[in-house]
């Protein structure tokens, strides 16, 4: 049975194509992977970029929460890239406040 050690949602830009093939190639037995896709029309290194992906985040969030997962993770460096560690921490909190889910970027 999937899950039945735990359970991780995962959110990724449309764009990325690799993070998610990832967490199932390395996921342990017992751990199942969960994904949502968050909406990037503008997929550029710009602040006005970034805050397009911050505002959808949300929506993939919820989405990936009705999984009931056990942990979320965000999973796009641009956040890191452009904000720096506050950048995450804020992203990670935004998540967890919406979902009531811990979350990690």
């Amino acid at each position: 049975m999937y899950g039945y050690r735990g359970k991780i949602g995962v959110l990724v830009p449309n764009i990325n194509t690799t993070m998610e093939m990832d967490f199932h190639r390395l996921a342990p037995e017992g751990v199942s992977v969960h994904t949502a896709r968050i909406s990037w029309q503008n997929p550029e290194n710009s602040l006005e970029a970034l805050k397009e992906l911050k505002h959808n985040t949300i929506k993939a969030a919820l989405d990936v929460a009705a999984a009931r997962v056990d942990v979320i993770v965000y999973g796009c460096t641009a956040g890191g890239i452009l904000e720096g560690t506050s950048g995450d921490r804020e992203i990670s909190e935004m998540i967890t406040s919406e979902t009531k889910i811990p979350a990690i970027t």
